[in-house]
């Protein structure tokens, strides 16, 4: 007999099924008839496989999820400091625009069109201390001079703010934000697309399913890939303006692998 403690659930599916929670609680799931005697059976006879999952899961570190930290403008003040930085600025670097706009972007703090003398700002800067606010926009308006990263811009950047390597600092450490505050919708759907298309349960519908639940993740896993291609310039990923990588677990609490291969030179 199983000395394990478990919670039992009996439903309309036909096999045995060990379930190990993400707190290491064991939940094992049985037809509705089966005798309690064959289940304890089974319950002893996955004891070893059991302990290793909880081990597993015993030295696995948890990620706290980061909520958004609080604004740092009420409302309208994030877009009246934009606009006044930008005067001040732009009266400084002897520049002008034609447009200045705010909109979410998933892999940038801001961008510059020169030709047009557009600039646009990422939304999620209103949840950034003023100094990195006043850096993306003297970086972006600073184009407007020399439309490149040469040293000819940086001397430009260096000349109106000689912190701004501390002021990148802070803002490199608040990229999380880039995530945390675009596309979190499309990410949602995704979910409720894939669970559609997968539900996870009834876990009977899977002919997969033994004593792991996880053809869903299975199904999932396939719908959406296992690989990413990106192109590399200069060194550096090469994203499109609404591109990211992101990864999904549909299973969890396994150890995970990265290949990266490079093409070309």
């Amino acid at each position: 007999m199983s000395k394990l403690d478990y919670t039992l659930t009996r439903s309309q599916r036909k096999t045995l099924a060990i379930h190990i929670k993400p707190n290491g609680a064991v939940e094992v799931r049985a037809p509705l008839r089966l005798a309690k005697a064959e289940i304890e059976r089974f319950v002893a006879s996955k004891t070893k496989w059991i302990h290793q999952k909880q081990a597993q899961i015993a030295m696995t570190k948890p990620t706290e999820p980061r909520g958004l930290p609080p604004r740092q403008y009420a409302n309208g003040e994030f877009e009246q400091t934009v606009r006044e930085l930008i005067t001040t600025w732009g009266q400084r670097l002897g520049v002008s625009l034609a447009f200045v706009g705010i909109r979410a972007m998933t892999s940038r703090w801001g961008s510059c069109t020169a030709k047009t003398r557009r600039i646009r700002l990422n939304a999620a800067l209103a949840y950034c201390p003023r100094e990195c606010l006043e850096y993306v926009v003297v970086h972006e308006l600073s184009h407007l001079r020399e439309n490149n990263h040469s040293p000819r811009f940086w001397a430009i950047v260096a000349d109106a703010l000689p912190d701004y390597k501390e002021r990148q600092k802070k803002l490199k450490a608040l990229s999380w934000l880039l995530n945390a505050t675009n596309e979190s919708g499309l990410h949602r759907d995704f979910e409720r697309w894939l669970e559609k298309l997968a539900p996870e349960k009834p876990h009977s519908q899977y002919d997969h399913n033994g004593y792991e639940d996880n053809a869903d993740a299975h199904l999932k896993r396939s719908v959406m890939g296992r690989e990413v291609v990106v192109a590399v310039t200069g060194g550096k990923l090469d994203f499109g303006t609404w591109e990211q990588i992101f990864y999904g677990e549909f299973d969890g609490m396994r150890d995970k692998r990265v290949l990266v291969k490079i093409i070309g030179e």
